[in-house]
């Protein structure tokens, strides 16, 4: 399992430095069942920011959209699926 995520984790610090300047759509599973579906903000080396599709994106300011995001903890995530690319962000 420790194994797994830290794979994950690889894989999206890969997947962040390459084409940082795009937004991913997600679901994640978390351990209680729960899908929770949105934008891919941030990895970290603790978890995963996601923005839920609910709260909408803010083109004009970014920022915002970190202050919003929801952190998800690599421990209690089972599942993330990248659904697709989304339009390059404009700063």
């Amino acid at each position: 399992m420790k194994t797994a995520l830290f794979a994950i984790l690889i894989f999206f610090s890969c997947l962040s430095l390459v084409s940082a300047q795009n937004k991913y759509v997600a679901k994640i599973l978390t351990l209680d069942g729960k899908w929770h579906k949105g934008v891919l903000m941030k990895v970290d080396s603790n978890g995963v920011f996601a923005l839920s599709k609910k709260m909408g994106w803010n083109d004009k300011d970014p920022r915002i959209n970190f202050k919003k995001a929801k952190f998800f903890n690599f421990k209690e995530i089972k599942i993330i699926k990248i659904r697709r690319k989304v339009v390059p962000i404009k700063e």
